[in-house]
This record gives structure tokens, C-alpha cells and sequence, in this order.
């Protein structure tokens, strides 16, 4: 996996060429993929030079940097004046936040010459090679998609030219899209179809966030005797939202093989995975992330349009200091996730709405947690409206939704 000459000939050049430098990135491709399986030395060096390239183009370039602030937030980045780059008409994708948490969406630049490079080659392709994906998977999309059919409980296609739908480019994958229409209008009963078709229908990938995944171990627990032990999947890769501990543990009990927690927030550039060992890894050779009071400051060595130097977009960490080897072959240092986006921000967390909930003494309550884009207050029966309106007035920066099970 290693490729030591070539990262050496790239410290070589760099060390002597003229930075920032649009250029140096191109040349860092080749070595991107591997380098964390670099000796340390070499794999600090070139993080060494990543940092120092996008730290002054960002100076040179983005007003906003000139202003000596050691922490950028998002409302110091809503000047875009005062932060995008010049030149790179044709080469962005406009993105956003949701806004879930601040009421307005967030708005900055992708680069898209790195776009596959980034988020397909380094990202999703990474992830179904490290566990051992065949080349034409069958994957269960348990997300949002135009290409499910309403019509449907479960759609199932291989025409998508998202990189997504396939987790990555390299593989043409069978996709098995959920009716999100369904599954919105009454998760719980989507939800025991879901398992039944899972049952009948062994996928190599589930692809699902926390919540989705936390639903279908509810309805696994309630009923097993209906689904006895099936084989569900050989990876279960879940993003988007916080995966529970007791989840995963559950289900890695003889349901599937393996599961990967993993996220890329192209605000920020902020990548981690867990490898094969069930080991958190922060993707440094994609951007660099810091442990500053407990808040996630990352810095995207890629996102020369809008440049993030040491940013914070509101998720809260644990990062150790200094490098170890993990079994997989990969540096990493020690990494944990703490409370996550988008019920995290400048002091408004989950763990706080959780209280102030829970001071209601609501008779039968049994969970608050993170829902896709709403806060999912579960009950053992359905509440009464003077309940549920209590629970909305406790926050106006949440949409809630109520499900009992």
C-alpha cells in the first residue's frame, strides 16, 4: 500500500516550490489515498505542507482571514465578499446547510475538479474495499432519492449516476431504494416491512443513518421470534446521523458482519471511518482536525473557493496528541465524536433538550433522539396535545415529530 518514493519526490518539490500553490494539490493525488499508511515522519511532513498551503491561500485570497481571529465560525463566513475566491467560476458546486439549527441555510463552495477524488475515490470506494465489497453489490438506500417509485414499498435499480447511490464510482451496484414517502408517514410500520424484506433479501450493504438503523433494531427486539436470525447484510455503513453504541452492538451479535461509522462534512472537510478493527480514524490525509475546548476546528486543505482554516461548524470532539499505529495499517490518533451535527451548535445540544424533556415527567416517555433533519420524541403511547405542545415549546430551533412504539 505504501508508495514511499513518490510521497518523498512530493515533500522534495514542495519544500523548495513557491506556496500556496493551486498546483501542489494535483500533485498530491497520487499519494492521497495511502499516505496514512506512510512512516510517520513523511505523513506529518506533507500534512505539514497541506496546512501551510491552504493557510496562505487563504490569507492571500479571503479577506476575512486577514483579520487575525485564531477560530472562524459560520457567522464570521457570511460575508461571502469578504471570503470567496476569485476564478473558479467553472469549476464549483454551490452547497448549503440544512439551517436545522440556526434557521438559515449555511451557504459556501465545493471545488468539483475534487469531487470524486474526495468523497468517491477517498471516501465510499475506501470504505466498501477496506471490508471486502464484491464489485456488484446489492445495497439497501435508506435515504431520501428521486429514484424510488411511490408506488413501491421497495424500488430497486442500478441507473443512478450518483456516486452515492453506488457508496462510491468504482462499483456498479444494485440499489435497493426504501420509499421514503412510506417510511416518513409511519416509520414504525415502514420500519417491521423493511426488516421483512431484509429478511428475504440479504444485502452486502446497508446504507442508513443512526436513527433508521436504531428504528430497525426496535423492531427486531419486539418481534424476533417473527425474524429468527437472519443474515441482513455484510456491511452495514451508516452516516448522516449519530450511531448508537447499543445499536451496533446489537446487531453485530449474528445480524450482519461489520459495520462502518463514517462522515465528511464539506463544511470544514472534517473525514472519519472506522476501519475493519472498529477503530475510529479521522482522514488527516484529507483535512486536518483539531480538538480546540472540546469544539472541532478543521482545516480542508482542498477548499480553495471558499477556504475553511480552522473552523468550527459546531460539532464538539475529543483528539489525542501524536500518532499510533492502528492494526489496519493506518496512523490515527485517538478520536471521538461527542455530540454531532445538526443538534449541536454554539451551546444548544441534544444533551440539553434531553433534560429539559425530560423535567417534564411525561409519563411514558422512552427516548429522545436524533430523527433526519427533526427531533424524535418516542412514547409508548401516543401523547395527548397539551403534552406534545409542551415538548415543541422547550426549543424553537427543532422540528419535532412524535412516534409511538
Amino acid at each position: 500500500m505504501r508508495n514511499t518514493q513518490a510521497v518523498k519526490d512530493f515533500l522534495f518539490k514542495w519544500t523548495h516550490e513557491a506556496l500556496p500553490s493551486k498546483q501542489m494539490l494535483y500533485d498530491y493525488k497520487p499519494i492521497c489515498k495511502n499516505l496514512l499508511f506512510e512512516e510517520e515522519w513523511l505523513v506529518v511532513e506533507v500534512l505539514r505542507l497541506l496546512k501551510m498551503n491552504i493557510t496562505l491561500w487563504a490569507k492571500s485570497n479571503s479577506p476575512i482571514y486577514s483579520t487575525g481571529k485564531d477560530i472562524v465560525s459560520k457567522q464570521d463566513l457570511l460575508d461571502k465578499s469578504l471570503w470567496y475566491v476569485n476564478g473558479f467560476e467553472n469549476e464549483i458546486g454551490y452547497m448549503a446547510t440544512s439551517g436545522s439549527t440556526t434557521g438559515e441555510p449555511f451557504q459556501y463552495l465545493r471545488w468539483d475538479p475534487f469531487l470524486y477524488f474526495i468523497e468517491a475515490e477517498n471516501h465510499y470506494d475506501m470504505i466498501l474495499e477496506e471490508f471486502e465489497i464484491s464489485e456488484n453489490p446489492k445495497i439497501l438506500f435508506f435515504f431520501n432519492s428521486p429514484m424510488f417509485d411511490p408506488q413501491q414499498k421497495v424500488t430497486v435499480r442500478s441507473d443512478s449516476e450518483n456516486f452515492m447511490d453506488h457508496h462510491g464510482k468504482s462499483r456498479k451496484a444494485e440499489v435497493h431504494y426504501i420509499n421514503f414517502i412510506e417510511y416518513t408517514k409511519n416509520p414504525t410500520l415502514y420500519t417491521s416491512e423493511i426488516v421483512s424484506y431484509m429478511a428475504k433479501n440479504p444485502m452486502d450493504v446497508i446504507f442508513a443513518p443512526g436513527p433508521a438503523i436504531n428504528s430497525i433494531c426496535s423492531c427486531v427486539k419486539k418481534i424476533p421470534n417473527r425474524f429468527g436470525k437472519y443474515h441482513f447484510c455484510k456491511l452495514l455503513s451508516n452516516s448522516n446521523e449519530f450511531l448508537m453504541k447499543k445499536d451496533a452492538d446489537f446487531l453485530l451479535d449474528g445480524w450482519i458482519d461489520n459495520i462502518c461509522d463514517h462522515m465528511r462534512s464539506w463544511d470544514g472537510g472534517s473525514t472519519f471511518f472506522t476501519c475493519k478493527h472498529k477503530r475510529y480514524h479521522l482522514l488527516d490525509n484529507l483535512s486536518w482536525s483539531e480538538d480546540v475546548d472540546g469544539m472541532l476546528v478543521s482545516t480542508d486543505y482542498f477548499s480553495l473557493p471558499s477556504p475553511f482554516v480552522r473552523y468550527w461548524n459546531g460539532d464538539y470532539c475529543r483528539i489525542s496528541e501524536g500518532y499510533s499505529r492502528c492494526e489496519c495499517g493506518r496512523l490515527y490518533r485517538d478520536f471521538e465524536f461527542l455530540e454531532n451535527r445538526p443538534f449541536s451548535l454554539k451551546g444548544v445540544s441534544l444533551k440539553e433538550l434531553r433534560k429539559a424533556i425530560n423535567d417534564l415527567q411525561i409519563d411514558g416517555l422512552k427516548q429522545v433522539r436524533c430523527g433526519l433533519n427533526t427531533i424524535d420524541v418516542v412514547s409508548s403511547a401516543p401523547l395527548p396535545d397539551h403534552q406534545r405542545l409542551a415538548i415543541t415549546n422547550t426549543s424553537d430551533k427543532f422540528v419535532f415529530r412524535f412516534i409511538s412504539e
